[in-house]
């Protein structure tokens, strides 16, 4: 009986002392669960943030090809308003362009400077009425939208487009940065978009 009792009081202290371990083992365990979570969340949280970051420049690339399709559009709907003067709306449009407005103002507006133009200084006006804007509900124009922009304007057939069967190209090149201090897309590929229309 005795071998009973120590039998029983070993059995006894040693589930006193898996008891206590156990406890302890839950305790530390939970908190590398914890730990454990926190890394997973911490990861995840960044990889959120990356994907914002990506969406913003998305973003932007989409706003820049919205405003350089509907001046293409602005300017293919100038040139065949105006088809006296194809020869005048090719070459190169540049930024430089928009520095200073041309000298005749050739619309209806209020503020117009005159009230008959030429075919050339109608073509003149519209380069940079179409790529500069004139303000006002025209202001989403290329400078402030698109930065670095160029267009190139040439006749496809080599000629001055006077022939019916005529095609007209533009090809508007840009960087992918809303500005020239955004060091996410500063360095980023240049874009370029063409269309091309019967004037």
């Amino acid at each position: 009986m005795l071998n009973i009792l120590t039998d029983d009081r070993s059995v006894d202290s040693s589930h006193r002392f898996l008891g206590r371990f156990s406890v302890r083992c839950s305790s530390g365990f939970s908190l590398i669960e914890a730990l454990i979570s926190l890394a997973i969340f911490s990861i995840a949280i960044l990889g959120l943030s990356g994907l914002q970051i990506r969406s913003f420049g998305t973003v932007v690339d989409l706003n820049q090809r919205s405003v350089v399709t509907r001046v293409m559009q602005d300017y293919a709907s100038r040139v065949r308003s105006n088809p006296g003067a194809t020869a005048d709306y090719t070459g190169t449009v540049a930024a430089s362009l928009c520095s200073a407005a041309p000298g005749t103002r050739c619309d209806d507006r209020a503020g117009a400077t005159a009230t008959e133009c030429s075919a050339t200084e109608i073509a003149g006006f519209d380069k940079f009425a179409a790529f500069c804007g004139l303000g006002g509900s025209n202001s989403g124009a290329l400078p402030g939208a698109v930065i670095d922009w160029s267009a190139n304007i040439n006749c496809l057939d080599g000629s001055d487009c006077s022939d019916a069967n005529a095609q007209m190209q533009i090809i508007t090149t840009w960087r992918r940065h809303k500005s020239a201090t955004d060091e996410l897309l500063k360095n980023s590929a240049g874009e370029s978009m063409s269309l091309v229309f019967s004037p």
